[in-house]
C-alpha cells in the first residue's frame, strides 16, 4: 500500500494519544507489532512541552 510516495508495509495505524507519547513506546510499537504501517503522534521534539 502507498501513502503518498511512501510504501507502507503494515495494514494498520495507531491513533495519536497515550500509546505514542515517548520514543521508547514508539520503538516498542514499531518493533513488536509488524502489522503496523503508520504510527501517529501528536508531536515529536527533543524536549517535552507542557500541556
Amino acid at each position: 500500500m502507498k501513502l503518498g510516495k511512501k510504501e507502507v508495509k503494515g495494514l494498520f495505524a495507531t491513533v495519536s494519544g497515550i500509546g505514542t507519547t515517548t520514543s521508547d513506546i514508539i520503538y516498542f510499537w514499531a518493533k513488536k507489532i509488524p502489522q503496523l504501517g503508520v504510527i501517529t503522534t501528536k508531536s515529536i521534539g527533543k524536549e517535552p512541552k507542557e500541556g
